[in-house]
């Protein structure tokens, strides 16, 4: 199912019940959402509610966000969508066990349970040269479990599906796992039926940057025709029925503008629910084209506000160009942009009000906020400061921030948990 038949599909739902709608989440996929049910229904929602307190009583697209007991209180008839495919079944568990919402009013409802897990294990699938990866990231002591693809897309659909919920299975009975140590595993509500919701066709492309925090193989050239073909491997998991239908591609191969394999990625994941990963360097009129269609977005790490600093972060002196094309991208607002904060580097007022101010001039929605994950893993006073400071001018110019490193929220608020 592509993205827009989804829309569709919950439409014809909201025509049906013909009551309020109440959107649960105020991030990216809310914002694709509503923009998607304006302009190809005319459809408004009541609200948009979110657990973040951080974005209570702001406004996205000119719709409300609210608190949930507050959206469930002024609301009382209303259906609900959740537009979070990545946190969708921890909010049914909230909404269900609150007792205020029950199933049926759940637009796009799926069965769960509680068990031990975690959510990239349960729909993450990251292809990563010739690997399969559960997740993108290295946490504490083990690296992602994964599966060697072999030049058989069934036998590597076979071997993952398998070792997933081996992995699973073994997280619940007590038996040790390559899992072990790491902080996203734990007891939570589940889809009962498992199936992949987001593909990310990254990791280890080619990339014309040389940013100083990556140590990622696509900062120098290699060779990625033997790679596994993303459209192959959707085709594979889409006729075994293990593909949700919220599916969301997340394409950050690299620099996807100058991988040479662009046209294919592009052509696969043109019907579906997208987000391309770039340093926005160099224009291309492909991206443009599916930003127009309105079922992708960008997120783009700028990290500076300032001439100099863009180029010792980023290796060339391309921060015009790059802001330039920002603007050109950005005409329908659908350009996130993010802030990797660097001790030493970026941490200061001339950077952060620069890229403040580009965020306004661009007119981007949403920023998330992270940190150098081979920075120190606590905040120095002066990061600390400054990390605040840039919190309280995009506070204070109505930008939504998501702050998306755990060392940065435990560092602020004393939570291990990211916003």
């Amino acid at each position: 199912m592509g993205y827009y038949s989804y829309i569709d599909m919950i439409e014809e739902k909201i025509i049906k019940e013909k009551r309020d709608v109440i959107i649960y989440g105020a991030d990216a996929d809310a914002l694709l959402i509503v923009q998607a049910l304006k302009h190809r229904h005319n459809i408004k929602p009541a609200c948009l509610c979110d657990s973040d307190e951080r974005k209570w009583y702001k406004h996205l697209l000119d719709v409300e966000i609210l608190p949930p007991d507050e959206a469930i209180s002024k609301f009382p008839d209303a259906i609900f969508f959740i537009a979070s495919g990545f946190y969708k079944f921890q909010i049914i568990g909230i909404l269900i066990s609150s007792g205020k919402v029950s199933a049926d009013r759940i637009l796009n409802y799926e069965p769960i349970e509680k068990r031990r897990s975690c959510i990239y294990l349960e729909s993450y699938l990251v292809c990563a040269g010739h690997k399969l990866n559960y997740c993108c990231s290295d946490f504490g002591k083990n690296k992602s479990p994964s599966i060697v693809f072999k030049g058989d897309y069934g036998l590597a659909a076979e071997e993952f599906i398998t070792y997933r919920d081996q992995l699973i299975n073994d997280l619940n009975s007590g038996a040790s796992t390559p899992c072990d140590g790491c902080p996203s595993i734990k007891e939570d509500w589940y889809p009962l039926e498992r199936k992949i919701i987001i593909l990310n066709d990254g990791e280890e492309g080619i990339c014309n940057f040389n940013c100083c925090y990556c140590k990622s193989p696509a900062k120098t050239s290699r060779n990625v025709s033997n790679d596994i073909n993303m459209q192959e491997l959707l085709s594979i998991f889409k006729a075994r029925n293990l593909l949700s239908q919220e599916l969301h591609t997340i394409i950050s191969c690299g620099e996807i503008c100058v991988n040479p394999r662009r046209t294919e990625i592009y052509d696969s994941i043109s019907q579906l629910r997208n987000t391309f990963c770039t340093n926005a360097s160099i224009w291309d009129q492909r991206i443009m084209q599916l930003l127009e269609l309105g079922n992708t977005d960008l997120i783009v790490s700028v990290d500076a506000g300032t001439r100099s600093t863009f180029e010792k972060v980023k290796g060339y002196d391309l921060f015009h160009k790059v802001c330039d094309n920002l603007r050109r991208y950005n005409s329908n607002g659908r350009v996130r942009l993010k802030y990797i904060i660097l001790p030493t580097i970026n941490d200061n007022e001339a950077d952060i009000d620069g890229f403040v101010s580009l965020c306004k001039d661009i007119g981007t929605k949403l920023v998330q906020v992270s940190y150098n994950l081979y920075a120190p893993k606590e905040l120095t006073q002066r990061t600390k400061i400054m990390t605040k400071y840039l919190i309280e001018k995009l506070t204070e110019n109505g930008i939504m921030y998501r702050i998306i490193s755990d060392v940065i929220s435990k560092s602020l608020t004393g939570s291990g948990e990211a916003g």
